[in-house]
């Protein structure tokens, strides 16, 4: 007989704000408790958006303040095209 046990581990961790997350498509700028500057790089999906920090920790890892704003710059660029 084979089953699947689902567990749940909940942890507390301490950042210092502004944190910085990653992953193959976006960027996380945590500028709080509740909000995240989100930056997706998708091809052809490129936008610039708020969402909360609890999606932004789910990434497990770790940018910098100079990644998020070159990938920020790199895609306001690309939206500025698209506008024109």
């Amino acid at each position: 007989m084979k089953i699947t046990v689902k567990k749940t581990i909940e942890e507390t961790h301490e950042l210092e704000l502004p944190a910085y997350r990653k992953n193959i498509c976006y960027y996380y700028k945590i500028v709080n408790e509740r909000d995240a500057m989100q930056i997706c790089f998708a091809n052809g999906s490129e936008s610039i958006s708020v969402n909360y920090t609890s999606i932004a920790l789910t990434c497990d890892e770790v940018g910098t303040q100079e990644e998020f704003e070159s990938k920020f710059n790199e895609v306001v660029t690309i939206l500025m095209e698209k506008k024109s």
